[in-house]
């Protein structure tokens, strides 16, 4: 196990999370409908105990979260929200964007356990792939959120 590794893997997933929490917090702004507003807040709240988890291994090998590890500033922060607000009005760009999210993070997942399979521990490396299957799960139910919306658009037409 190489310690500086798993630290860096485990705090660029902590940083995915974080990202995708601010996603879905910015995603409920632009949607009045209780049963999505409901999936976005256990989207967030399943990001939120990965972090925990992922944090909790991180103490036990003495590591420590970077509070910014993706260096997002304040203005950042603010445009996002502004992009919400103001210029995505447009639910499927929404879930668009939703889905190019969970992508990301599926993404950070599928490298974190193909590239560094000799420097985490086999435990980590268990955990990762359960969070990984559920994150799976998550990412196809906005896909197929964003694929029924399109067919109930090009329907009205």
């Amino acid at each position: 196990m190489n310690i500086k590794k798993s630290v860096d893997v485990l705090n660029n997933l902590i940083a995915s999370h974080k990202d995708r929490v601010i996603a879905y917090q910015n995603a409920k702004k632009g949607f009045n409908e209780n049963d999505l507003v409901q999936l976005f807040n256990e989207f967030e709240k399943t990001s939120n105990l990965f972090n925990e988890d992922l944090i909790f291994e991180l103490s036990k090998i003495n590591g420590a979260p970077k509070e910014n590890a993706r260096n997002h500033t304040l203005i950042d922060k603010i445009w996002g929200n502004l992009k919400i607000n103001f210029f995505i009005k447009d639910k499927e760009e929404i879930l668009n964007r939703l889905e190019y999210s969970e992508f990301e993070i599926l993404k950070v997942y599928k490298n974190s356990l193909t590239n560094n399979t000799d420097f985490i521990p086999k435990k980590l490396n268990k955990i990762l792939q359960q969070q990984q299957i559920l994150l799976t799960n998550q990412h196809d139910k906005i896909k197929d959120l964003g694929d029924s919306m399109i067919a109930k658009s090009s329907m009205s037409f």
